[in-house]
């Protein structure tokens, strides 16, 4: 692409609003001043926080009109980066997309970003990766994105960093329904329902979600449904207790690449989780104890390349992660505070092949591992424009050890407009069970991986606080990586990985009036070696506006240097810019419709080698708001 095209396409995305609802404009710009569990455990002014943090609010997550949360992490978030092959769905196993990675880190499969619900951790047990088709955007308050290591409060998978899906909780009394349906381009066809409740002490939320589509490839379908439910009780103004559960059930067929595709290669997967949490908020203490299990059943036909014979057996596996959680905060000093936590975990599963003639099974790993860790954070104020964050964990893992995981940061508030941060911290992850002892490459003697990250940022408000910019620089080292390598003419998984990551961002959002702003993030990316999914140089730009019954906008996402394949060569890398629009009318004060059109230009790009992406799509629908 020359300098001239980059330019037109820039100007094009700020000239163009994009979608948002009645109040997007006001909760964009209240962000500012939002709390973040993420980076704390407990709520915390997002300022006071030393790692970096972007909170995407619900109305901006309604504006997308995407049934899955993941793909609207990469218009939102500098530095991560999704992949994906279709319309709709992103499968497991080979040909499956939905990975992530943040500054490189995590990638396909996503091992190295941990996905939370509500705080919970949400990974197929056996393989350790997200299972992207499982993260729903119905009925989901904010998302909150930690970019850096954030293995002091969460452990093992949270060394790139951190994802964590906050539900809707209605502070008012009410009664709130949505519902949305849409269809378009290769059959697609999506519908959601979401109830929202609050009767004083007593409030609910469920959600339906079903999605479909023919593809933009031959044996490329996808079906998915799926539903969560939520209660809460609050039997005094200090305390809280919630119990969730949710269940997803989606098939998938993988076409394979371009140039040798599949037949019948076909996923059934089943994803469940449910959780209870017992939180307690008095004046100088706050805190929670949960209990969370997530597991799920897969059966995969593997399929075949035309002209070879079909598989005489399916893949199917079961797998489980069960744990315990407990944290406390104390501020018993003037501009202090301690929290210590403890958390248990047991992860594993069974898996095998069924041969279809007969059901005979043949087991290929049948393991569960433990981890018990302890932790401690202490924030600190000093001479009123300082804080002082420093954190400890000590994590023992039943194959790996013992580890050691420490954190320090340091803000200044150089005034009321200018925030300064420097963070140095440590990330790990620790063997899987495939790892560990599943197919030919297993070794039941490897360590957990480590890296060390290092960042500066910089924030700022000016204009009356209508712009809002920032940037940060990071240097990430990371040793002990696992990697498949050649032994004694056989592969075998081995702790001989390191690399080193450089890199910046960049953020900026200016409210141009009342209902209309624009704003852009950028990332850079340097590795020292080459690496999958995670491109050098990645741009969004947007805008948003309201004028009476119209919304509507666009951005535009310039992404060059992405690697979708790491040959000997590592000539191979992708560039390319997807521009995206939509409109919506409100006929009735509940009721609206809306068009989207998502990759206008048709450009031809993969994010996964052999796996192009369809060219212009685009969705109608109806939206409709009842009860607020």
């Amino acid at each position: 692409m020359n300098t001239q095209n980059i330019v037109s396409t820039l100007l094009i995305a700020i000239a163009l609003p994009t979608a948002a609802q009645n109040d997007s404009i006001a909760q964009l710009m209240r962000h500012i001043d939002e709390v973040t569990v993420t980076g704390t455990r407990v709520q915390t002014d997002v300022r006071h926080v030393p790692m970096t943090v972007n909170i995407i609010g619900r109305e901006t997550l309604e504006s997308t009109h995407k049934p899955s949360i993941v793909s609207s992490l990469n218009e939102n978030v500098p530095g991560l980066f999704t992949t994906s092959r279709g319309v709709l769905g992103y499968g497991v196993s080979t040909g499956g997309t939905g990975g992530i990675s943040i500054r490189g880190i995590g990638g396909q499969p996503t091992t190295g970003v941990l996905v939370l619900i509500d705080g919970h951790p949400q990974y197929q047990g056996t393989m350790g990766h997200s299972i992207a088709d499982a993260y729903r955007g119905n009925g989901v308050e904010r998302i909150e994105v930690l970019r850096g290591p954030a293995s002091v409060l969460y452990g093992s998978n949270a060394m790139g960093g951190v994802i964590n899906i906050v539900s809707h909780r209605s502070d008012d009394n009410c009664v709130e329904t949505d519902a949305n349906v849409g269809g378009g381009s290769y059959g697609t066809f999506m519908a959601n329902i979401a109830n929202r409740t609050r009767r004083n002490k007593f409030s609910s939320m469920a959600s339906v979600d079903y999605e479909r589509t023919d593809g933009h490839r031959d044996n490329m379908h996808f079906w998915q449904l799926g539903g969560r439910i939520q209660i809460a009780v609050e039997p005094t103004e200090h305390w809280h207790i919630q119990t969730d559960a949710d269940l997803t059930q989606f098939y998938s067929s993988n076409p394979g690449t371009v140039d040798n595709p599949y037949i019948d290669n076909d996923q059934k997967i089943l994803r469940g989780s449910a959780s209870l949490n017992i939180d307690n908020k008095h004046t100088k203490t706050a805190g929670g104890l949960s209990a969370y299990v997530s597991w799920g059943r897969h059966k995969i036909d593997d399929g075949y390349h035309e002209g070879d014979e079909p598989k005489t057996y399916y893949f199917r596996s079961t797998d489980r992660l069960m744990g315990i959680s407990a944290h406390q905060s104390m501020t018993f000093w003037t501009g202090g505070r301690l929290t210590l936590g403890a958390d248990v975990q047991r992860i594993g599963g069974r898996s095998w092949n069924e041969a279809k003639a007969d059901g005979t099974e043949t087991v290929l790993a049948d393991e569960y591992i433990n981890s018990t860790a302890g932790y401690a954070e202490l924030r600190q104020d000093i001479l009123s424009y300082i804080t002082l964050d420093l954190g400890m964990r000590l994590d023992h893992h039943s194959t790996a050890g013992t580890a050691t995981i420490p954190q320090a940061g340091l803000t200044w508030h150089v005034n009321g407009h200018t925030d300064f941060r420097v963070l140095t911290s440590k990330g790990f992850r620790n063997p899987t069970i495939k790892e560990l002892y599943m197919f030919k490459s297993r070794n039941e003697n490897l360590d957990a991986e480590s890296l060390m990250n290092y960042e500066v940022a910089f924030s700022q408000f000016l204009v009356h606080r209508r712009l809002k910019w920032g940037m940060n620089l990071f240097l990430i080292d990371a040793d002990n990586m696992i990697q498949t390598i050649v032994v004694d003419g056989n592969p075998r998984n081995e702790n001989t990985g390191n690399n080193t990551h450089k890199g910046l961002e960049a953020e900026a959002t200016f409210r141009l009036t009342p209902h209309s702003t624009v704003g852009l993030n950028y990332s850079y990316l340097y590795t020292q070696n080459a690496v999958l999914a995670a491109p050098k140089h990645k741009l969004n730009v947007f805008g948003r506006m309201r004028q009476g019954n119209f919304e509507g906008g666009t951005n535009i996402q310039y992404v060059s240097g992405l690697r979708t394949n790491i040959s000997q060569d590592n000539s191979h890398t992708e560039d390319f810019v997807l521009w995206n629009a939509d409109v919506q009318y409100s006929f009735l004060p509940q009721a609206a419709a809306y068009l989207k059109a998502e990759n206008i230009l048709a450009k031809e790009y993969e994010t996964v080698e052999g796996f192009p992406l369809p060219k212009a799509t685009i969705l109608v629908g109806l939206s409709v708001k009842l009860g607020r």
